[in-house]
């Protein structure tokens, strides 16, 4: 890495650390997503050093029936470490923001993992405008403020597909297999919703050794390395599933018994039974998507909403973003006048890109459909690297068509833009906060 590229992307992680850092102390408590109840298990882990049953009376919540206890909650169980040494320093005072940093902390490595792929797949300076897309997107800065699980389950996204980037190119030896490894099994003690990536990286390696001639015997190999992954997944994650299985009689995600506790302790017209769901309502998924507007808020609250959608930017933002977003992803059809993706394998790693976006709306839009109607961006968050690659090649193919200095006008002003909509939201927040 050239010095002034060193420098550029220092300033950038540290630049991006600070303003997550300022949002976790800006952003009255509880005016994110849940955080109140993500907070209680949070309390639960500092105040007994144990976990709680999903189920707990301590961490249950009084209207909905249920608990975030269920399902995993390892970016919780940080917190509370988090929280145990900022009361040792500063007392009660400081325990909620200490709770908070743990999600700035895994956003910042979503930051440098993301400036590692781009380095590693794309030219300069293509890697410094995806960086800037993928992190400086509001409504990421804002998953990276509060308490929660979306914060950590990015972070595991982005660092498998580094993984899965680097077993490539190490052509699958036994320590970046142990690597990837671990990443799933960090994974899977995120959040579902960032279970697409598992899919995505055995997809992309069994594609990659077929493609490799230099493999012999590719069957044995394959199940080899697949065997060394699981194993460490396994030794990572495995102890939460077997918990489950254990205390919810088999049910090794947890998310039946968590329906039952519902169904048990809501009140009334918060039960699951009750929730007017589109498929409860006999309503089909177009219906949902269009006239229930779910595509018109999810994809509106991925770029941007605050508190508990409440805030919102203007509406020309909005435009101007879904613009660039849009305009990027048609130009993947347009031939490139210069190529721009540094490694082999190209086509494949982008068919995995697509089809990681693909699972994490279809899970988005399965949840709705058939849990709980949630028109949230946060939810498919997960595919913000692999929508930024897709988006930023696409804007490089059109772009590669003008001349040197047009080239570097529209850059320029894309980076302006994803500049300007981070510090716009920053002063939307001080103001809804303290006017």
């Amino acid at each position: 890495m050239q010095k002034n590229d060193k420098i550029f992307y220092t300033a950038l992680l540290g630049g991006f650390f600070f303003i997550c850092l300022f949002w976790a102390w800006i952003i009255p408590f509880n005016h994110a997503p849940d955080e109140g109840m993500r907070f209680t298990i949070c309390q639960y882990i500092f105040q007994y050093g144990s976990l709680p049953r999903g189920d707990a009376v301590e961490i249950r919540n009084s209207i909905w029936g249920f608990s975030y206890g269920f399902t995993p909650i390892l970016s919780y169980m940080i917190s509370a470490v988090f929280m145990k040494i900022a009361n040792f320093f500063v007392g009660e005072m400081g325990i909620a923001i200490s709770a908070r940093l743990v999600s700035v902390l895994f956003s910042t490595g979503t930051a440098y993992f993301t400036i590692k792929i781009a380095r590693r797949i794309f030219i300069e300076p293509y890697a410094k405008v995806l960086t800037i897309a993928v992190i400086l997107l509001p409504e990421f800065i804002f998953i990276s403020s509060y308490i929660n699980n979306d914060a950590l389950g990015i972070f595991t996204v982005v660092w498998t597909i580094f993984n899965m980037l680097e077993a490539k190119d190490k052509r699958w030896s036994f320590k970046s297999c142990c690597w990837l490894g671990i990443s799933i099994g960090v994974c899977l003690l995120s959040y579902y919703n960032c279970y697409g990536v598992i899919v995505i990286a055995v997809v992309y390696s069994v594609i990659m050794v077929f493609q490799d001639n230099t493999i012999s015997n590719k069957g044995k190999f394959i199940v080899t390395r697949i065997v060394w992954v699981a194993i460490f997944a396994i030794v990572i994650a495995g102890w939460w599933f077997i918990r489950n299985a254990m205390l919810y009689d088999g049910d090794i995600l947890g998310l039946r018994a968590s329906r039952a506790c519902g169904e048990q302790y809501a009140m009334d017209g918060y039960k699951p039974s009750q929730r007017q769901t589109p498929y409860n309502m006999g309503e089909s998924i177009g219906h949902m998507l269009i006239d229930r507007e779910w595509l018109y808020y999810s994809s509106r609250s991925y770029i941007a909403s605050f508190d508990y959608q409440t805030i919102w930017m203007p509406d020309v933002m909005y435009i101007w973003m879904g613009g660039v977003y849009l305009i990027g992803l048609f130009g993947n059809i347009i031939k490139s006048k210069q190529e721009l993706f540094k490694s082999s394998g190209k086509r494949s790693f982008y068919l995995c890109m697509v089809l990681m976006c693909l699972i994490t709306i279809g899970l988005s839009v399965y949840y709705s459909f058939f849990v709980d109607l949630q028109a949230q961006g946060r939810y498919c968050l997960p595919m913000c690297l692999s929508l930024g690659i897709l988006v930023i090649s696409g804007w490089q193919k059109i772009v590669s068509h003008f001349s040197k200095g047009v080239q570097v006008f529209l850059w320029s002003m894309l980076v302006i833009m994803f500049e300007y909509y981070a510090l716009y939201s920053s002063v939307e927040l001080i103001l809804a906060t303290y006017w």
